[in-house]
C-alpha cells in the first residue's frame, strides 16, 4: 500500500517535534538571558560615576557673554544707551541690536524688544 503525503508529513513531525521543542527552549531562554544583561549594563552605565566625569563642570563664573550663562547687571547702563541711541539716530538698527546683544549676553529678541524701547523713549523726548 503506497503512503500518502500526509502520513510521511505525521511521521515526520512525530520524530521531530521534541528535538525542534528543545530548540525553541533554549533559543527562548539564551534571548532572556541576553536582554537581562542588556538591562543590567544599561542601569550600571546610568549610575557609573566615570562615565558622568567625561564632561568638565561648567564654570558660570568666568563665561563669554551671549551663550546665555552671563547675565547683565542690574539698571540701566547709560554708555550702553548712548551706543544704541547713536546707531539708532544714523539709521542703523541692526547694529543697534548688535551693539546690545553684545554688551548684555541676551537673545536676539530680548535685544530686538530692548533696543524698540529705546527708540520708542527716544522719540517721545
Amino acid at each position: 500500500m503506497p503512503v500518502s503525503i500526509f502520513d510521511r508529513m505525521f511521521s515526520w513531525f512525530s520524530q521531530h517535534i521534541p528535538i525542534i521543542g528543545v530548540a525553541l527552549a533554549v533559543v527562548f531562554v539564551f534571548g532572556a538571558i541576553c536582554i537581562g544583561l542588556a538591562v543590567l549594563a544599561m542601569r550600571n552605565r546610568r549610575g557609573n560615576s566615570a562615565a558622568s566625569s567625561a564632561y568638565p563642570p561648567i564654570d558660570i563664573t568666568n563665561s563669554t557673554p551671549g551663550f546665555g550663562t552671563s547675565f547683565p547687571s542690574p539698571g540701566p547702563d547709560v554708555q550702553l544707551e548712548e551706543g544704541v541711541r547713536q546707531h539708532l539716530n544714523a539709521g542703523r538698527k541692526i547694529m543697534a541690536i548688535k551693539l546690545y546683544r553684545e554688551r548684555t549676553g541676551c537673545g536676539l529678541a530680548e535685544a530686538k524688544y530692548a533696543v524698540e524701547e529705546i527708540e520708542r523713549q527716544n522719540l517721545h523726548s
